[in-house]
């Protein structure tokens, strides 16, 4: 600890901070900076070490590089001419703006200092990082960091960027009840797993590089528990205890994910997608299914290490179900001023909610293969538009890459294919058979996949497939009506119209028509096979 004046500093603070005022100017004109910093060694003696402190508090003080530290530092370097007028500035500063500008630099770095450690940990020779983006979820907080480090063996310094995804359990816990707390906390083992246990079965980018998955549930979620275990239901006493002990058990309890961040310059994501770029997500779709089709052994392992698809009736709140009759008639009384094709005057249609939940269970029961039944293969379960990356340019840049695997697990892959037809596309690019077209071209690749990853023979007749998509389009709207449409207004529709990451039957009144009419459809042949129509 150095004082300057009148400022304590730590040592290697000052010298993080030196590190990073050089990377970000790094041109001929800071010639002096690097100096100090190879004489910033423990054989220095106290008085060069003071020198520099000066300097590089003196330097900070000027009101260019004071300025860019609070915009998180500005991409040009600083121009000669800037340089010689810091330098200018630096022999004449005061105690009291020394101490001023110090404090406002490392509080500028309080939110991301904690980074460091985390980031060295899995790129040697980490110097500093930036915040590119901040991404805040329902479930995850993420971030885009550009990553500057020392490169190995010539010492130059490069960049990189990565996304960090990290789930804080004490943060959650003091907003979510356990059963949303729980669902937040299991969403992230499986992700973990998935990167640690599953990634490198699969065909290369299909996923993007991971670099750190790690999970740490301790005292909340016995690490054997199935994600349907019943003994999960109970709270856990670690969140019993007082609110200050209860802080400190959770402080290192949650999980951390570290990928590389997909350039935009060679990626986009978009919802709601054309047909072509929803033929590019369903190919990749397709050999996400063939890589693991079914492998009996390696997805009863699956079975007990990962999840289930977001939608799967047993994941969900039973509050869902119980007040789905209830939503149902509040969406046909708010959206009645725009059925101008009369769809909520028949019969059916006004009896659907009631209709979803008598069949709601048998729906979910024919979709939850055991993992030795056939046509099983491990599944993304959250195959929304906004998780996949497609390529600008399919020649160059490669296939689409999924991200957030929070949900996968073991089951039919038409349960992907519903959700993201439904999630992904306008209804115009659903009708006079398109949506069938792109099903049966999902699964021309899915054969295709398969025989380049296995010499065994593929079946998975055609009348199976879509009995399987048919069930699965109506198990996501059980989801839809029970999750989203309660409360449901036409304002909030609105609100939402531009909201990439809300399903499109969410915050379009024709997707949500169109979708009403084919669950009313589909609905009624699973009735007539169960004796319920």
């Amino acid at each position: 600890m150095l004082n300057v004046c009148g400022t304590s500093i730590p040592i290697p603070q000052l010298k993080s901070k030196l590190k990073q005022i050089i990377i970000y100017h790094n041109t001929p004109g800071f010639k002096k900076e690097r100096e100090y910093l190879k004489l910033f060694s423990r054989r220095a003696s106290l008085q060069t070490k003071r020198n520099m402190v000066q300097f590089v508090v003196g330097l900070m003080v000027s009101s260019w590089v004071l300025q860019g530290f609070h915009r998180s530092v500005t991409e040009r370097p600083v121009t000669r001419h800037e340089h010689r007028m810091q330098q200018g500035m630096s022999s004449s500063v005061s105690t009291a703006s020394c101490t001023a500008c110090f404090a406002s630099v490392t509080e500028h770095d309080k939110e991301t200092e904690d980074l460091l450690p985390l980031l060295n940990r899995v790129i040697p020779g980490v110097i500093s990082y930036k915040d590119i983006d901040i991404v805040t979820q329902a479930n995850a907080e993420g971030r885009k960091v550009k990553v500057y480090h020392e490169e190995a063996g010539t010492g130059a310094t490069t960049s990189v960027e990565l996304f960090v995804k990290r789930v804080d359990a004490s943060r959650y816990a003091e907003n979510k009840a356990w059963p949303d707390l729980r669902r937040t906390l299991l969403y992230a083992r499986t992700e973990t797993r998935f990167y640690r246990e599953i990634v490198s079965l699969l065909p290369t980018n299909l996923a993007p590089k991971c670099y750190l998955a790690e999970c740490n549930l301790e005292g909340l979620i016995d690490d054997n528990a199935h994600v349907l275990d019943e003994s999960l239901t109970d709270i856990p006493p670690l969140l019993l205890e007082k609110e200050a002990s209860k802080n400190e058990l959770l402080k290192d309890r949650g999980a951390t994910i570290i990928l590389e961040s997909l350039c935009p310059q060679h990626y986009i994501q978009d919802s709601p997608l054309t047909l072509e770029q929803a033929k590019q997500s369903l190919q990749a779709l397709a050999k996400l299914h063939a890589s693991t089709w079914e492998q009996k052994e390696l997805l009863a392992n699956a079975e007990e290490r990962l999840s289930k698809t977001v939608y799967h009736l047993p994941m969900r709140n039973p509050q869902e179900l119980l007040g789905m009759e209830e939503s149902w008639n509040n969406f046909l009384e708010e959206f009645q001023s725009n059925d101008t094709n009369k769809l909520f005057e028949k019969s059916s249609i006004q009896n659907l909610g009631k209709r979803m939940v008598l069949m709601a269970e048998y729906i979910a029961d024919e979709l939850s293969p055991r993992p030795t039944d056939k046509y099983v293969s491990i599944c993304h379960g959250d195959y929304k538009a906004m998780n996949v990356f497609l390529p600008r340019n399919s020649k160059s840049d490669g296939d689409a890459i999924m991200i957030d695997f929070a949900s996968s697990g073991v089951g039919y892959g038409m349960c992907d294919v519903a959700m993201h037809t439904t999630h992904a596309l306008h209804p115009n690019n659903l009708i006079d058979g398109q949506a069938e077209a792109l099903v049966e071209m999902y699964l021309e690749e899915l054969e295709k996949s398969f025989a380049k990853a296995s010499s065994a023979s593929f079946v998975y007749p055609r009348q199976i497939a879509m009995r399987h998509y048919r069930l699965a389009v109506i198990d996501y709207f059980r989801f839809i009506l029970g999750r989203f449409w309660k409360g449901a207004t036409l304002s909030a529709f609105d609100k939402r119209k531009n909201n990439k990451n809300t399903v499109l039957v969410n915050r379009n009144v024709d997707a949500a028509f169109a979708l009403i009419e084919k669950v009313d459809h589909y609905l009624h042949e699973f009735e007539v096979e169960h004796g319920k129509g």
